[in-house]
């Protein structure tokens, strides 16, 4: 994992991304053991899609922050990828303790600063709308009490060569 994040490429395939995503929740289940209820199923089809290093990680590290270390029992996190409106849409979903919609808006404005020294939700959004333009980006889809949902919404035909 330490590898890949020194790997100085901005922009990998969601294969590639996704093995990053794996070596840290390696790390995370040794250390929550049965309390982390991790799963991932993305299709090969998404496999070679191009999308910028390090996006999965931190939103999966947000997840685990909020919903196992402020929460007993079993954190469910599940990586999941679909095609909608000709869009590829890579899923995380927990069942953590949700956000109301007015803290979802101050994160994705940069009102609501990071707690931690990671890379927020705004700095993602904006790299991918960055990337592949406004039509692209974080939706987040939240309810206090009922857990979160972020996808990361790209190009379904931008393939990495």
């Amino acid at each position: 994992m330490f590898r890949a994040t020194l790997d100085l490429q901005d922009n990998i395939s969601l294969r590639e991304e996704l093995n990053i995503l794996e070596n840290y929740i390696t790390i995370q289940k040794l250390r929550f053991e049965e309390r982390l209820d991790f799963r991932m199923e993305v299709d090969e089809e998404y496999l070679d899609l191009t999308i910028p290093k390090l996006t999965l990680q931190p939103i999966v590290e947000n997840s685990i922050n909020y919903c196992l270390e402020k929460f007993e029992g079993i954190c469910q996190i599940r990586v999941s990828g679909c095609k909608r409106d000709g869009c590829a849409e890579i899923s995380v979903k927990d069942n953590g303790p949700g956000m109301d919609r007015e803290f979802v808006n101050k994160l994705l404005s940069g009102e609501s600063k990071p707690t931690r020294r990671g890379i927020g939700l705004k700095n993602i959004d904006e790299r991918l709308r960055l990337f592949y333009g406004e039509n692209y980006g974080l939706i987040i889809e939240s309810e206090r009490g009922k857990g979160t949902t972020v996808i990361i919404r790209i190009p379904a035909e931008n393939k990495s060569v």
